[in-house]
């Protein structure tokens, strides 16, 4: 005998999560020729809204946790994390071990894999090479079409040994 489907889940559909891991500021106190406030203004949040996606950036919150205590938790609840390792910040490598280690997805932004870390190297990476923010028509596209295919099959981009099965996108009742 057929077991009956299960009742459709009730309540709304909630818009999945990206939280995206990079520095903030114009980036002039550092070696690299980026903008990481226009990079998230004019490509990355545009990119995560084009994909469907409520987007997030550990500056945008106004509370008054400490900010690592804020971003895991923006981190434990995103769907998809984004971790732009352009400037090698060590804060970003941090917090990306971290979004491994709990199994979430990532999406890797770099401008040169020659330049990052040996044990991240080999994974999967959106790479570019030009940090003109103007380019918005090649990068926004790009970015959207890679956030949409990690949703449509969110386990290829978590690390083997820590995929779990993830719960669907509704809204807690």
């Amino acid at each position: 005998m057929r077991k009956a489907n299960p009742p459709p889940l009730k309540g709304p559909v909630r818009k999945p999560k990206l939280f995206v891991l990079m520095p903030f500021g114009d980036g002039k106190d550092s070696s690299f020729n980026c903008n990481f406030d226009q990079w998230y203004a004019k490509i990355i949040q545009p990119a995560g809204e084009a994909a469907g996606m409520e987007v997030e950036r550990g500056d945008n919150d106004l509370l008054s946790l400490p900010i690592m205590q804020q971003v895991w938790r923006y981190i434990r609840v995103a769907d998809i994390v984004l971790a732009f390792l352009t400037s090698r910040n060590p804060n970003v490598f941090y917090e990306l071990g971290f979004t491994h280690a709990i199994g979430r997805p990532v999406l890797l932004v770099a401008d040169d894999r020659e330049k990052l870390p040996f044990d991240i190297a080999h994974l999967r990476h959106y790479l570019y090479n030009d940090n003109n923010v103007d380019k918005v028509g090649v990068f926004v596209p790009a970015i959207t079409q890679r956030l949409q295919a990690i949703l449509a099959n969110p386990n290829r981009a978590v690390l083997e040994g820590v995929r779990r099965k993830r719960p669907p996108l509704v809204a807690a009742p």
